[in-house]
């Protein structure tokens, strides 16, 4: 045996040995090499992203500087050594620190409650906020002040702000918040989960002649929102969501993560063009609970004017900035609809572009149309919608991304198609563009064939309702008891956030992996793990195992 043993040892040796020798080819020349080389050196131009995966844009510099300062002039000042009394060279790291001192008085102000998760299921929350008033529990590294970065519009003036904020000491604690807000939003009336979950509801809607469509989008929403009232707004949701036997406890873990939460909002900075900026209304996008934040924020600006016309409401859905409502009304109902949303949301300085159709609508990538299924069942046509704008710049044939990725990306892709079409012509239709414009990228038949043979439309409903039903099933085993549940909470960070990197292994699974094990009805994945990382288990454990945590409650 250890003959075999070191044998396989030495084989493994040599083998990764040649392993580190092989060189991959690069797939740009040298003259394209030389040629980008040229514009990324050249300080009078920038290269950037556009918005809505437009691909690259090579802008003028004095054009990006002036698009940045129309996006900070409305949200944002400017600060300087004068406010932090400190040196030029230590101003980032000044500004740093005045955030840090805010989370630690909040922080021992509420010591006792802190202190008194040690030991329990919420152990992982306390050494989390221990660790990140430290260091980036992410990478271990100090924090720095977040550079702001501009997707350029292409099909309209403007640009999307963005901030690198996984660098910064406040995406932490919103990522907390965000965790802790994510089933309060999943229990809103009008929350959509996502495209796969509009399909499945409006797959079941019966529309009459009468009825018509109105779709609503929220002008440059997370820049517009306004903080201290967000702030307010959010922790009065929190304190009304509250059970009535909710004892004192329960009311200060809302008043702390509300306190964390001002503090996410109202000490946010930035860096551009060589100059600071702290933003007094609204933020860019990339702070990790702006989701749950505008979802709540905007479910309670808008309550009282979707009560007012529940009666007449056949379908109303919103995901963040884009609402998509059905009336059993006509148009000038739909006209005094709109009228209502826009008036409640510019009391709060926000405001919308709205369309009404009776006969489609269109959201996320949903197209839903009275067509031929409409006139003889009452529901609604599906098919995919695909911005007219699009480049559709798809992986190229000859990139370096392994075969298997470039097979299962275009599978994906296919999958959703299936999922969007509810009849098999509308798929065929947009699956024959497709493979023009993949072998438009260079892809050969040979390759593609395959690919598309191994999905078919006939399976729609199965790709549709298969994450559904798994996601329904795992709630069915789900206990309401407290002392029930185990502390897996933390396996529900978004994507970014490693475990690894948070060092909860032991937060986690010493106080709950004897649980598992024990406990049949745990998912064997979760039952024999050891040590789990987020990013591998989004979509297939973070969804499942949010429940174990807030279970939903079975008649």
């Amino acid at each position: 045996m250890q003959e075999f043993i070191d044998g396989v040892d030495a084989q493994l040796h040599e083998a990764q040995a040649r392993v580190q020798q092989i060189r991959v080819s690069d797939n740009l020349t040298a003259a394209e090499r030389s040629a980008i080389q040229t514009l990324r050196h050249n300080v009078d131009l920038v290269i950037s992203e556009s918005d809505k995966n437009m691909g690259l844009l090579v802008m003028d510099a004095s054009q990006y500087r002036d698009l940045g300062y129309e996006c900070l002039r409305k949200s944002a000042l400017q600060v300087g050594t004068d406010d932090f009394g400190c040196i030029e060279a230590d101003l980032e790291q000044s500004i740093v620190n005045s955030v840090r001192a805010q989370y630690v008085a909040v922080c021992d102000e509420y010591e006792d409650l802190i202190s008194s998760w040690k030991g329990t299921e919420l152990d992982w929350k306390r050494k989390f906020i221990l660790r990140a008033l430290k260091v980036n529990p992410n990478t271990g590294k100090p924090y720095k002040v977040a550079n702001l970065r501009l997707m350029k519009k292409v099909q309209k003036p403007g640009a999307r702000d963005v901030a690198g904020v996984h660098v910064t000491i406040n995406q932490p604690f919103a990522l907390l918040d965000s965790i802790e807000l994510s089933p309060a939003v999943k229990n809103l009336p009008h929350f959509l989960q996502d495209s796969d979950s509009l399909t499945r509801e409006v797959s079941q809607i019966r529309l009459k002649n009468t009825s018509g469509f109105v779709t609503i989008d929220i002008v440059r929403l997370y820049p517009s929102i306004d903080l201290q009232d967000c702030c307010d707004t959010v922790e009065q949701f929190m304190i009304d969501s509250l059970p009535d036997d909710a004892d004192s406890t329960v009311l200060r873990e809302v008043m702390l993560m509300s306190a964390l939460r001002r503090i996410t909002l109202l000490s946010n900075y930035c860096y551009f063009d060589g100059q600071f900026f702290k933003f007094h209304r609204g933020f860019p996008t990339g702070i990790a609970n702006g989701r749950e934040l505008a979802e709540i924020y905007l479910h309670c600006v808008e309550r009282s004017v979707l009560q007012a016309h529940e009666q007449q409401l056949v379908f109303c859905r919103r995901y963040v900035d884009d609402l998509c409502a059905m009336f059993n009304r006509d148009q000038d109902y739909l006209t005094g609809f709109i009228n209502d949303y826009r008036t409640a949301l510019q009391l709060r300085g926000l405001d919308i572009t709205a369309e009404t159709s009776t006969e489609s609508a269109v959201m996320l990538d949903q197209r839903m149309s009275k067509g031929p299924t409409w006139s003889k069942t009452g529901r609604l046509d599906l098919r995919v919608y695909q911005k007219p704008m699009s480049a559709y710049l798809y992986i190229p044939a000859h990139s370096d991304h392994a075969a298997h990725i470039r097979s299962a990306w275009i599978r994906g892709e296919l999958i959703r198609y299936i999922k969007r079409s509810s009849l098999i012509s509308y798929y065929i239709d947009v699956r024959r563009h497709f493979i023009d414009r993949l072998v438009a990228r260079g892809y050969e038949p040979a390759f593609l064939q395959p690919i598309f043979d191994g999905v078919s439309h006939s399976d729609r409903w199965r790709y549709l309702t298969r994450r559904h039903s798994q996601s329904a099933g795992a709630t069915q085993i789900c206990s309401s008891a407290q002392s029930d549940m185990p502390a897996v909470l933390a396996l529900t960070l978004p994507y970014t956030q490693r475990l690894s990197a948070m060092k909860v292994p032991e937060a986690i699974f010493s106080c709950s992996q004897r649980w598992l094990q024990e406990n049949n009805n745990v998912p064997i994945e979760v039952r024999s793990a050891r040590f789990i990382l987020a990013r591998a288990t989004t979509g297939k454990l973070a969804a499942l195992l949010i429940d174990y945590r807030f279970p939903r409650r079975i008649d």
